[in-house]
């Protein structure tokens, strides 16, 4: 069927890019809270069925409130962003030094399906195909066109970000590409297949080696292989990774790793979601081909 096709994404993507986003940072100089009321799930999107994210900043004055509250990304629903903005309004940390701070939430509920409709699939399609011919400014129309058009939930919005990597790549826009990728992946992949989350975070640990963000890199190559199937699609990155723990033991310090905020917080609905037409399965990509592979990543310099 058309909406299968999402699924072979990753295998359109030559040179794709992604990484795990938003792991809780802690350094000396953190900020501790002090008061930290979590948002109350939207009852409007729990019964709809949605989950979402929202990563905004703030300012933590020397008193230790916190002021100035602003949405930098979200998943796009009015409803997460206020509860987000609500909640980190009452957030005390402790008296200080004045600071910015950023904070991403994440709204979860127990789920057992992906919310993706076949309608999604088919729209999607048509932007790949758009991309695989070269017509980058008809895929770019139709993807903004879509996000406008329709009331997209977090899944969906995750593969709208893999397309729109791709069209940065096919540009030439390496940050770009990488950029969407990231927010593809957020919150550990929760929002794609487990399948399209390890090629992602494979591809990723390519590109990261390429533009020398090499914290990243071995981060991102740790969390990868933790499992049977990360270890087997990283065979071809053990020597690369390996020179490059031979650069950071030499060098010492090195810049930290990517995240997309400061602070992670998870918002869980534990009971069942309200009421709600039951969501759709994304089509399982077990018995799909293998995605065409990355572009194989140089040995750095020692």
């Amino acid at each position: 069927m058309a909406y299968q096709r999402i699924g072979l994404v990753l295998a359109l993507c030559a040179g794709l890019v992604a990484i795990v986003a938003a792991q809780a940072s802690t350094s000396s100089d953190e900020l501790a809270l002090v008061a930290q009321p979590k948002p109350e799930f939207p009852k409007h999107e729990l019964t709809r069925g949605r989950e979402g994210w929202v990563v905004l900043s703030f300012t933590v004055g020397k008193d230790g409130s916190v002021t100035n509250p602003s949405i930098d990304e979200s998943s796009g629903s009015d409803a997460f962003n206020q509860a987000a903005l609500d909640a980190v309004s009452k957030w005390r940390y402790e008296p200080g030094v004045e600071k910015t701070e950023s904070v991403q939430l994440n709204f979860v509920y127990e789920r057992k399906l992906a919310n993706v409709s076949r309608k999604f699939f088919t729209r999607i399609e048509k932007i790949h195909k758009e991309i695989d011919k070269g017509n980058l400014d008809d895929a770019q129309v139709k993807l903004d066109k879509m996000r406008g058009d329709d009331d997209l939930n977090a899944f969906e919005l995750a593969y709208t970000y893999i397309a729109e990597g791709r069209i940065a790549a096919e540009r030439g826009d390496p940050a770009g590409h990488l950029e969407c990728f990231r927010k593809a992946i957020l919150n550990e992949g929760r929002w794609l297949s487990r399948n399209d989350y390890l090629k992602l975070l494979n591809a990723v640990v390519v590109l990261e080696i390429q533009q020398e963000d090499y914290s990243s890199a071995l981060r991102d190559y740790a969390l990868l292989t933790e499992t049977g199937p990360g270890r087997e699609m990283a065979g071809n990155l053990e020597e690369p990774i390996r020179a490059i723990e031979a650069i950071v033991e030499n060098k010492g310090e090195v810049s930290p790793p990517y995240i997309a905020a400061n602070k992670e917080v998870l918002i869980r609905h534990e009971g069942r979601r309200a009421g709600g037409p039951r969501p759709e399965q994304r089509p399982s990509s077990a018995n799909e081909p293998p995605p065409r592979p990355a572009a194989e990543p140089t040995t750095p310099n020692r």
